[in-house]
């Protein structure tokens, strides 16, 4: 989401696996929040309320971060259903669990 997404688009967004949202304009909302009433000081459509409150945003950032970041989750994905997807795993097979 790098700008305004409200109403129908905000609920398919919701939908997705993954939501990257821009930090400095992006807005995600489903009724515009000048709609309530009082609602003078909270922006229940910004980034910091998406991200914390209703954990609808996986992924913040300005748009060189999030375009980086959509990068590397193309780069995890299989090319499709019948595909393994590939990850190299890093860890000591001998470590200790507790």
């Amino acid at each position: 989401i790098m700008g305004t997404c409200g109403g129908g688009m905000a609920v398919m967004s919701s939908l997705s696996d993954f939501t990257f949202m821009e930090s400095k304009n992006g807005k995600l909302f489903v009724n515009s929040p000048n709609t309530l009433d009082g609602n003078k000081s909270e922006d229940t459509a910004g980034v910091d309320f998406q991200s914390n409150e209703t954990a609808l945003v996986d992924f913040t950032g300005d748009e060189a971060s999030i375009i980086t970041e959509i990068r590397n989750l193309v780069s995890v994905l299989p090319s499709n259903n019948e595909d393994e997807s590939l990850c190299e795993c890093t860890d000591d097979l001998n470590r200790l669990c507790t």
